[in-house]
């Protein structure tokens, strides 16, 4: 299109889908990427930036949404992958063959043949995203994970919560999104750079804007965005009210009087905490029930 002739120009910048507050985080990433003109969201709809309990969480990585997911299976709760979940067993699958010395066809793991090189690996700032995938292996075995993700609802209709890569959520929407904090460690590692070529990192640092601008935006009435990113686009909460429905509700292992605000989503990026064991345990006992 680009090549195509036009005395006039006409710049699609209004959106439909949400409000000011939403398009203002948009426009944030926008400006980042060399945008002149503001996105505009629709007067009148309401929208928030804030902490919800989400319909949909979007994801960086395969290994974010895996790691969601059985959270969610540790909570009983019934959760769709969008797309289905037959490129997650695949990954799986290669992490058993990379163990046995074979080679994977999986994008994450291609060129490895062995297990302890992708852990070695990805202590190294240029692996680092594959940090979540080893994290979870080491915590939960892939054979565990694998029957993880076959108790996940095929059917969307039926499902309390969306699991998926943001990749997968091109032209989707949703009400309330929570964006995973894989896209916090992914902006933020491409932002520190690890390439010794300018222009690849600054194509690299596009590349993560971009994604994270489709996450955000899937969103219609409310989005949670990690604290980091919240401060790294100079963003802030427009309330502090908890918004969303509440189909991910656990019993919390902490201060009961505090708000369950992820419902027990504990991002796979995080660092085990008090109580990791009891889910850990509560998704065991489930597996072994189905």
């Amino acid at each position: 299109m680009g090549q195509v002739p036009a005395r006039h120009q006409a710049i699609l910048t209004q959106s439909y889908r949400f409000g000011e507050a939403i398009s203002g985080a948009a426009t944030s990433v926008l400006r980042e990427l060399g945008a002149e003109v503001p996105l505009r969201g629709l007067q009148g709809l309401e929208s928030h930036i804030a902490e919800v309990v989400p319909n949909t969480i979007l994801c960086r990585t395969n290994g974010g949404v895996i790691g969601n997911v059985l959270r969610f299976v540790a909570a009983g709760k019934r959760c769709h992958v969008l797309g289905g979940t037959k490129a997650l067993e695949s990954l799986l699958t290669d992490v058993q063959k990379v163990k046995q010395g074979m080679a994977a066809r999986s994008p994450e793991l291609l060129g490895f043949h062995s297990w302890k090189a992708v852990m070695s690996f990805s202590l190294r700032p240029e692996g680092e995203y594959l940090r979540g995938l080893v994290n979870l292996v080491q915590e939960y075995g892939e054979a565990n994970m694998l029957r993880g993700l076959a108790g996940c609802e095929a059917d969307q209709a039926k499902a309390e919560v969306v699991c998926s890569t943001a990749h997968k959520a091109k032209g989707r929407e949703w009400r309330h999104i929570a964006i995973d904090d894989d896209f916090r460690d992914a902006i933020l590692r491409s932002a520190r750079g690890h390439s010794t070529h300018a222009k690849e990192q600054k194509e690299q640092i596009k590349a993560e804007l971009k994604l994270f601008y489709v996450a955000l935006t899937r969103a219609q009435s409310a989005v949670q965005i990690p604290p980091a990113l919240l401060s790294r686009f100079r963003l802030t909460r427009t309330t502090d009210a908890l918004l969303g429905g509440d189909p991910v509700k656990v019993q919390k292992t902490g201060d009961p009087s505090q708000p369950d605000l992820m419902a027990g989503v504990v991002s796979p990026y995080h660092s085990p905490e008090p109580g990791e064991s009891r889910r850990m345990a509560a998704l065991w006992q489930i597996l072994r029930n189905r």
